[in-house]
C-alpha cells in the first residue's frame, strides 16, 4: 500500500497500529492533491479486493477516511525528540471518517 501512496505522489506521516496517515501536498504541491489521494485510496481498496479474491490474504476490512483542506504541517517537538508532523481540523475529520467505516463499510471479499 505504500507503494501505491508514493506512485501518487504521496507521503506516509506515520503509522498508526495496523495502519497510516498519508498526506497528499505536503510538503509540496503538485497542483493535484484531492485527485492524487482519491486515485490512490481507490487503488489501494482495488488492491486489497484482488489479493483477496486471489487468496493471497485473508478476507480483509479496510476503512479509508479523506478529506481536503488546509492543515499546519512542520517539524515539532524539541531538541530531544522532533518530528515532521500534519496537525488540524482536516486530519482530525478524516480520521473521524475513516472511524465510520468500521461501522458502515463492509468486508472485502465477504
Amino acid at each position: 500500500m505504500i507503494r501505491l501512496v508514493n506512485a501518487n505522489h504521496g507521503i506516509i506521516n506515520k503509522f498508526l497500529g495496523d495502519g497510516f496517515m498519508a498526506c497528499f501536498g505536503a510538503p509540496l504541491s503538485d497542483g493535484r492533491d484531492t485527485q492524487n489521494a482519491v486515485r490512490a485510496a481507490v487503488e489501494i481498496a482495488q488492491t486489497v479486493e484482488r489479493l483477496c479474491s486471489e487468496g493471497r490474504i485473508a478476507p480483509t476490512r479496510i476503512g479509508i477516511g479523506l478529506h481536503a483542506g488546509t492543515a499546519v504541517t512542520g517539524s515539532v517537538g524539541s531538541d530531544e525528540r522532533r518530528e515532521y508532523t500534519i496537525i488540524g481540523d482536516t486530519v482530525n475529520l478524516a480520521s473521524r471518517v475513516e472511524q465510520l467505516t468500521e461501522r458502515y463499510v463492509a468486508p472485502c471479499c465477504s
